[in-house]
């Protein structure tokens, strides 16, 4: 902004002819802000260019960088005559005695009070007191901002009093269908279809649709099961729609199948448990 001004000397009317066309003028600063230019500030930056070079530009670097200046709040720090390693002890304890009151569903307010009273005892353990109840509520007031930043220990009382909304708030699994092949994850399940189908015999009834579903390819295989009187899907039902899907040219044998724990699935002896449902299901597909 102030090179145009720099390559006149000081003093020459083609320097201040520079600065005033600058003046009133919005440019971007090198924050990316657009700021307002005003000759005051152009003769500043000038000035401490020629003083100082480009590193004079810019801002100076507090002394006491990254050194904590706060214990708690601004009044009890400068009230209380401890050193400072004395300071943050007693702001760890009573975080620490903060954190514990949240974890108990402790309500904002009411835990604001509590810490309050809790620094009065801890600062008065260490021998310092405050005599006069106007200066001892300012002095130890508890900021806002000291028990807001402990919210995030909410959830452990959550966690203790409703354990179905924190497992519901818990990061899923995001699972991926890549490098799976077709066939190799099966999905089968016994889905119910409210649609009446007229029977000969004039009644109506709600057939069920036995469904596969590859994983990899999103394809379904779908056996309809229609019934003639009350009932539901049988074992002798399972197996068809199975074998029927091992059958098909599209899809074939599952490497794995999935099945929740239904009856109409347990058409072995439970006595029996040389092999699982699914190689038993194989092998009828194959006997077939």
């Amino acid at each position: 902004m102030i090179r145009p001004a720099l390559a006149h000397s000081k003093g020459l009317t083609e320097r201040g002819r520079e600065i005033a066309s600058l003046d009133g003028t919005k440019r971007l600063n090198w924050k990316g802000k657009c700021q307002l230019l005003c000759k005051s500030v152009l003769y500043r930056w000038i000035e401490q260019y020629e003083r100082g070079g480009i590193h004079a530009l810019g801002g100076k670097v507090r002394s006491d960088k990254g050194v904590r200046r706060v214990f708690i709040s601004r009044a009890w720090t400068n009230a209380v005559p401890f050193n400072d390693w004395i300071k943050a002890t007693i702001q760890d304890d009573l975080k620490a005695y903060v954190r514990g009151l949240i974890k108990g569903d402790g309500q904002f307010k009411q835990t604001r009070v509590l810490a309050s009273e809790k620094l009065i005892a801890i600062t008065g353990a260490h021998g310092f007191r405050v005599n006069d109840p106007q200066r001892e509520a300012k002095v130890f007031h508890i900021p806002a901002a000291f028990i807001q930043v402990e919210a995030q220990f909410k959830a452990v009382a959550r966690h203790r009093k409703d354990r179905k909304a924190s497992e519901d708030d818990k990061p899923r699994i995001r699972r991926t269908t890549a490098g799976l092949e077709p066939m190799e994850v099966v999905v089968m399940d016994v889905h119910h279809i409210n649609v009446y189908v007229a029977r000969p015999d004039g009644t109506y009834s709600t057939p069920k649709l036995i469904a596969f579903h590859d994983i990899a390819t999103n394809r379904v295989f779908c056996e309809l099961i229609p019934f003639t009187e009350r009932g539901g899907v049988r074992n002798c039902d399972i197996i068809t729609g199975f074998v029927n899907m091992c059958q098909h040219p599209a899809f074939g044998v599952p490497q794995f199948l999935y099945v929740d724990n239904g009856s109409e699935y347990r058409f072995r002896s439970c006595r029996d448990r040389s092999y699982p449902q699914i190689s038993w299901l194989c092998r009828i597909a194959g006997n077939r």
